[in-house]
């Protein structure tokens, strides 16, 4: 780590990737302490969505390269609007059930590089993508509340009440 001596941003790239949870903790204290004092802005980057959610203000979600949803981050934790973000939210392991299965992701993650041309870089692994997936690259739109997050997607334009219908079971789609 190193620092401009009168920075105004603080990268911070996996800080925390790999570390025991105290030491976490003890990173995350010494970076925010430096931010706090410094006067800084913190760009964190991380795998950790749980870790987001607890220290950034806004989280950006990105899959294959491109940015997929950016919204407040106690608002994009609790009630993600990209296919992409939501699963990503219930594959979390849920520590008040000992029982609980894990939901994995169908397929495997695509690279920047391998990322469909003319179509939404996750339709292939979404359960829950249509036509209007696959037929245009979809663009990064407003949302209530300050976030974005693409379009074509269903999800960017259903109800904002609260509802998760999206991490239910999808409908079956026809066999072609």
């Amino acid at each position: 780590m190193s620092l401009h001596p009168g920075p105004r941003l603080l990268l911070a790239d996996e800080p925390t990737t790999a570390l025991d949870v105290t030491t976490q903790a003890e990173v995350m204290a010494i970076l925010d302490g430096l931010r706090r004092q410094s006067g800084l802005a913190m760009l964190f980057i991380t795998h950790d969505l749980e870790l987001a959610a607890a220290i950034c203000d806004r989280t950006a979600v990105m899959y294959a390269g491109q940015i997929v949803e950016v919204r407040g981050s106690s608002l994009l934790h609790s009630d993600p609007l990209h296919p992409y973000t939501a699963a990503l939210a219930a594959a979390r392991p849920d520590i008040t059930q000992t029982t609980h299965r894990l939901r994995a992701i169908p397929g495997r993650p695509l690279s920047a590089f391998e990322a469909p041309a003319g179509e939404c870089a996750f339709a292939p692994r979404c359960t829950h993508a249509g036509d209007v997936c696959r037929a245009a690259v979809p663009d990064l739109v407003g949302l209530d509340g300050g976030g974005v997050s693409l379009r074509p997607c269903a999800r960017a334009s259903r109800p904002a009440s609260g509802s998760n219908r999206w991490l239910r079971a999808p409908a079956r789609r026809s066999s072609r």
